[in-house]
């Protein structure tokens, strides 16, 4: 089993992961992707092992920039359902009952981050009010 410290360790870095991310979502800055991705693949043809390493890790991240966005365009038909911002509105002046549909969902799709991209692309749509974001 992990002893205790290094779960907790664990744990700290998932959360700063998770609001690196939303940070990321937030300002943009998905387009850079095909830019990391291509200096990635030119870095990683290289012959230190170094510049593989980091050719790997701007791989890695641009393939991320690129999931974001697929996300957030994938989510596009949900931000304009009538139906759920008549959801949404409900749970406006509950939050208890906001951060509970807000577990059920991260344990649901097994990933905190990918209700964290939900939430803010629907506030950025103006779905979600400022209160429960």
């Amino acid at each position: 089993l992990i002893k205790s410290r290094m779960a907790q360790i664990v744990l700290l870095g998932a959360n700063v992961g998770t609001a690196i991310t939303a940070w990321i979502v937030a300002t943009g800055i998905e387009w850079l992707s095909p830019l990391l991705i291509l200096v990635g693949i030119v870095l990683y043809r290289g012959r230190s092992s170094s510049s593989q390493g980091g050719g790997t890790a701007l791989i890695g991240i641009g393939l991320m920039l690129l999931s974001l966005h697929l996300l957030g365009l994938a989510t596009e038909p949900m931000r304009a359902s009538p139906a759920l911002a008549a959801f949404i509105g409900l749970l406006d002046g509950a939050l208890p009952v906001a951060m509970l549909v807000s577990a059920a969902l991260a344990f649901a799709s097994s990933s905190s981050l990918a209700v964290v991209v939900l939430i803010l692309s629907l506030a950025s749509a103006g779905v979600v009010s400022a209160e429960l974001v």
